[in-house]
């Protein structure tokens, strides 16, 4: 998955997917004003939360690590 930071592999799983910001909020249980944190960079996710988003988007969370 391309990108350099958390917020850039979210992102482009995302987009991948056809999700929109509220659809993956929805999904994965997290507000949406996280998700956009989360993809701008503003915040830096536990762990739980990489792994409800991997969950959500049906990837690994190593998936939205990878590159870190």
């Amino acid at each position: 998955m391309p990108g350099s930071s958390f917020g850039d592999n979210l992102r482009a799983a995302r987009i991948e997917r056809g999700l929109s910001h509220e659809e993956l909020s929805k999904s994965a249980g997290i507000d949406i004003a996280t998700i956009y944190r989360l993809e701008a960079g503003a915040r830096q996710p536990r762990l739980p939360t990489v792994l409800q988003l991997a969950n959500a988007l049906g990837i690994s969370g190593s998936d939205l690590i990878r590159g870190l």
